[in-house]
């Protein structure tokens, strides 16, 4: 693992695989999110998962919902809708654009070392992939 200061480089990382991938499934745990995305590479489908143990919201032009219950009700909306953007913020902000919506991750008050993560075909951030980008509560973030 490697930590690096260069928001733009992971987001043009994430960007390259993760554009038109679509919401395919949702698993919600007491602590975490995570949203799996299919994403077509050229040479088959391809699993993307994010896990998300900070605080997520979705916005639209008018509403933000941070609610956990608001928020997987507007889960189900997006499911077959493609990413048409990533972005990561200074803060490690990460953001989904998917449909009309934006799906945020942030830090929150609890204590976990993950805010964020982002792998293929396995959603745990602690497992070996063959690449993985992560935000941590130490405000760091790591590609792997």
């Amino acid at each position: 693992m490697t930590t690096i200061n260069s928001y733009v480089k992971a987001e043009a990382f994430l960007g390259d695989r993760l554009l038109g991938a679509q919401l395919d499934s949702f698993r919600v745990y007491s602590v975490e999110l995570q949203l799996n995305f299919l994403g077509d590479t050229g040479k088959g489908l391809q699993s993307y998962w994010l896990s998300a143990m900070g605080n997520v919201s979705i916005s639209d032009k008018s509403n933000t919902f941070q609610d956990r219950s608001e928020v997987l009700a507007n889960l189900y909306g997006l499911m077959g809708q493609d990413i048409k953007a990533v972005n990561i913020k200074d803060n490690g902000v990460l953001e989904l654009c998917i449909g009309n919506k934006v799906i945020t991750v942030c830090m929150d008050d609890e204590d976990f070392e993950v805010v964020w993560s982002v792998t293929p075909e396995s959603p745990t951030p602690y497992a070996e992939h063959d690449w993985s980008v992560t935000f941590t509560d130490e405000s760091e973030l790591v590609m792997a």
